[in-house]
């Protein structure tokens, strides 16, 4: 599956529209996963025009895409660490014609502003700052590099009214680089 979806992002071949949460959008990814996330539907049920999304752990978008889907005023700021992840996410916010909406940070998130270690997994949704994760399963780390980190603290970005991580057991370190957004905004 993974090299197929590697190869269709590369290619851009095809890229089938999808259904999350009642909105329709498209992707180079060659099925629906994460379309029927119960934290998904919730998000984007929420969502009120004007608000903005923080995606912490993109991957190639799908939470990203049905939010800016859901309501054509909402903004989404997509972050993620993968560099070649990253691509795939572009291409996705690009065949949707979201790039006015969604603005894509080729950064990890974390508990200080600087640059960590990321281990890319055989498994695509694996990749983590923690070795371990990245290795779950039956997967095996791949290669590591060396990528962006910035604390949510340090983002030059409207405020998040919602706020999605799913960085692959580095979540207690993005939620201790985000201190302000979340006391003084309280995004759900």
């Amino acid at each position: 599956y993974y090299r197929l979806n590697d190869l269709n992002h590369d290619r851009r071949v095809w890229a089938p529209p999808k259904r999350a949460a009642g909105a329709w959008f498209r992707s180079y990814e060659p099925l629906p996963r994460h379309c029927r996330d119960e934290l998904l539907s919730a998000l984007c049920s929420e969502l009120a025009p004007g608000k903005v999304v923080y995606d912490v752990g993109a991957n190639t978008g799908v939470y990203t895409l049905a939010a800016a889907a859901t309501r054509p005023d909402v903004r989404v700021v997509a972050f993620e660490p993968d560099p070649a992840v990253v691509e795939q996410l572009q291409r996705n916010v690009a065949c949707n014609d979201f790039e006015d909406r969604v603005s894509v940070r080729a950064e990890g998130v974390g508990e200080e502003t600087g640059t960590a270690t990321f281990h890319r997994s055989s498994y695509g949704e694996l990749g983590s700052f923690h070795a371990g994760n990245a290795a779950a399963w039956t997967a095996d780390v791949r290669e590591t590099t060396t990528v962006p980190v910035v604390r949510l603290d340090d983002v030059d970005a409207p405020p998040p009214d919602h706020l999605k991580i799913d960085v692959e057991g580095f979540g207690r370190e993005a939620i201790a680089g985000a201190e302000r957004p979340i006391e003084d905004h309280r995004p759900t």
